[in-house]
């Protein structure tokens, strides 16, 4: 099975990390750990035409970011890298929901993991939700984790809940759930 966990450096994709590190996936599993870079897009739309310092600013905010998602990715590997996944690190530069539909389909991705919300309350406005746009356009599985638990919901053991309407894409759905080990109920 090829996983992509789309990354950032939000709560809701360290969430998002977390969940996966409580699947048990097939033997042979890799899994890609996906940064898209928003930098370069907002060069393209806004920039055009201003001064040497503002790219020159901007290029200098893009590397700090690129050094601590770098950091952010070794991390998330060396962890990742304790369980039988083969682990992959990708760092690009785009729209991320772009980005993220190119890797899946470069890849062969099974199954993209996100995060309800990333680090961009723009990007959202102006563009629409990442994780809406990959639920609604990706060819494989989606699973959006969300990086707030609500109030009152324990956390001892995991519930999931499969919706299906008979359609293929919910059989699918109901096929990942069995095909992957998720931790037993605490005794």
């Amino acid at each position: 099975m090829n996983v992509l966990l789309a990354v950032d450096d939000s709560t809701d994709s360290k969430t998002a990390a977390q969940f996966l590190q409580r699947i048990q996936f097939p033997a042979n599993s890799t899994l890609y750990l996906l940064h898209v870079n928003p930098l370069d897009e907002w060069l393209r739309l806004g920039t055009s035409g201003r001064s040497l310092r503002m790219v020159e600013k901007i290029s200098s905010v893009r590397a700090e970011t690129a050094t601590k998602m770098g950091n952010v990715l070794s991390h998330m590997e060396e962890t990742f890298r304790s369980s039988s996944l083969t682990v992959h690190s990708l760092v690009t530069d785009g729209s991320p929901g772009a980005e993220i539909l190119r890797t899946i389909t470069e890849h062969h991705i099974d199954l993209v993991v996100l995060g309800t919300r990333g680090l961009s309350k723009i990007e959202g406005f102006l563009l629409g939700s990442v994780s809406e746009w990959v639920l609604n356009e990706a060819p494989c599985l989606v699973l959006i984790v969300r990086g707030k638990p609500r109030p009152k919901k324990s956390t001892k053991d995991m519930k999931i809940l499969v919706a299906t309407d008979g359609s293929i894409d919910a059989q699918e759905g109901i096929a990942f759930v069995k095909n992957v080990g998720f931790p037993p109920p605490p005794s």
